[in-house]
C-alpha cells in the first residue's frame, strides 16, 4: 500500500466521498502547524489534544445514549436555572476528566458546577 489516496469515482463532485484520504487528523493538523512557531513548547499542542480526546468520548457515548441511559434530566438543576440533563452530565464529567488526566490545565469554569474547578495543584 502506498500513502497515496486512492481514486474515487466521485472526485471534484463536491460528495462527502470526493473528500476521502485528502482529510487531517486534528493531531495532524495540530503537529504541523506547531512547526511553524519556533516558541512552541507543546503546551497548548497537548491541551487541543485533550479536548479532541473528550469530545470524541462525548460523542461516543451520544451515540449509544439509548443503550447507557443518559436521555432525560438528572433532576438536578444547572447554575443558569436550566434542569440540568444527563447528557449534559456525563459531558461535563468526561470533559473534567480528560482535562485533569492531560495535566495542561489548571482551572475550568462549567455552568454544570457553581464554582471554578481546580484540575491541579500545580501553582
Amino acid at each position: 500500500m502506498t500513502d497515496q489516496a486512492l481514486p474515487s469515482s466521485h472526485a471534484g463532485d463536491g460528495s462527502p466521498d470526493a473528500e476521502l484520504g485528502t482529510f487531517k487528523t486534528l493531531e495532524q493538523f495540530i503537529l504541523e502547524r506547531q512547526d511553524f512557531f519556533s516558541h512552541s513548547t507543546g503546551a497548548f499542542s497537548r491541551l487541543l489534544r485533550d479536548i479532541g480526546l473528550a469530545a470524541k468520548i462525548v460523542n461516543r457515548d451520544m451515540r449509544r445514549a439509548g443503550l447507557i441511559d443518559i436521555y432525560g434530566s438528572t433532576g438536578e438543576t444547572n447554575v443558569q436555572g436550566e434542569v440540568q440533563q444527563k447528557m449534559d452530565a456525563l459531558a461535563h464529567r468526561e470533559f473534567v476528566q480528560a482535562l485533569r488526566r492531560g495535566g495542561e490545565c489548571c482551572l475550568i469554569g462549567s455552568e454544570e458546577h457553581a464554582e471554578a474547578i481546580p484540575l491541579s495543584s500545580v501553582s
